[in-house]
């Protein structure tokens, strides 16, 4: 349905009541626009509450969390139904930003899982270093609660992801094959999930998964000598 945003579109606003009075559903985004902003939330228009006032109609809250991209990134989440019709428009738009607003710090609650980012800087000359400002930026942005720490020298990975063992976080292996490995190692028998940014040189492992176009699986592991391993175990010359 064509809208003219920051101004009434009066046909748009005559079609809306038009599929109201035939009983079917109307997804409206009540802040008129696109938010690029750091805030929650914009102050809502009033167009949605003057359609359910109009009509009689409840409207049915929802937040929207993550970003767009191909298979998955987003997730809507739904509240309860409020009746507007017995509210003046300042009134209704006020409940409604109020119940928008808990479904969006819902989602921020259950966002309380903390990212780590276990960083390997010598992987593929350095490779990962450069990602690590993208890392931060976006974790800002989304109001994530994160740490980056960085490997010195061989296993440090394994005792990184280890020193989380009694939390439930999100561990990415930022680096090669060698970095996810390590993780692991170190996530092996704890809540703790493992995450992949790929910086190594061959990144076998994510380039596999990734063909699955999901954003989650679960995968099973090997393991040798009581050491574990995701893709490939080698021994001799290879290794």
């Amino acid at each position: 349905m064509p809208v003219h945003v920051g101004k009434l579109h009066k046909e748009s606003f005559e079609n809306a009541i038009n599929l109201l009075k035939e009983e079917k559903s109307i997804g409206i985004f009540p802040e008129g626009t696109r938010n690029k902003t750091d805030q929650l939330l914009l102050p809502l228009r009033k167009g949605t509450t003057l359609l359910a006032k109009k009509q009689m109609q409840k409207i049915i809250p929802f937040a929207i969390t993550g970003k767009y991209r191909p298979f998955g990134g987003l997730t809507i989440e739904f509240g309860e139904p409020i009746d507007v019709t017995n509210m003046d428009t300042t009134e209704a738009n006020t409940v409604l930003t109020e119940k928008i607003m808990d479904l969006l710090l819902k989602r921020i609650g259950d966002k309380k899982m903390k990212y780590i980012f276990i960083v390997n800087p010598e992987s593929a000359k350095g490779n990962a270093m450069k990602i690590i400002g993208n890392i931060e930026k976006v974790c800002k942005q989304e109001h994530i609660e994160y740490e980056v720490c960085y490997t010195l020298a061989q296993g440090d990975a394994t005792r990184l992801a280890q020193s989380y063992k009694d939390d439930e976080n999100i561990i990415y292996a930022v680096g090669g094959d060698g970095t996810l490995s390590e993780v692991l190692n170190g996530v092996i028998g704890t809540k703790n999930k493992i995450g992949i940014i790929p910086a190594g040189s061959g990144n076998d492992f994510y380039r596999t998964v990734k063909e699955l176009a999901k954003a989650e699986i679960e995968s099973d592991v090997g393991v040798v000598n009581g050491k574990y391993f995701l893709n490939i175990a080698c021994v001799g010359i290879d290794a």
